[in-house]
């Protein structure tokens, strides 16, 4: 759903910053800050194009470890995303 409305996802992306500040001081951000997502807005309300991915992060899970059911649910989304939305998996796991 997000994929059809970039701009609701980086209002939400906003107030949810916003909130996270009031509320502990503290950002969500990992990389980049609340002015970098405001002028992202900015470029796509003038019309700037956007292109999604989708990342799972699973740091306490090695990747030498994965079980077949985890490959399983892994490879179902990786489809799912690719024919429903045409959008690309991105998974990061330990070594």
């Amino acid at each position: 759903m997000w994929n059809d409305n970039v701009l609701e996802i980086v209002q939400r992306m906003i107030e949810r910053e916003n909130i996270r500040k009031k509320n502990y001081d503290e950002t969500r951000f990992e990389k980049g800050d609340l002015q970098k997502l405001q002028m992202l807005k900015k470029m796509v309300k003038s019309g700037y194009e956007t292109e999604f991915e989708v990342s799972i992060v699973q740091p306490g899970v090695s990747i030498s470890k994965i079980t077949n059911s985890m490959k399983q649910i892994i490879l179902a989304t990786d489809t799912y995303l690719k024919d429903t939305y045409g959008l690309r998996l991105t998974c990061y796991f330990s070594n």
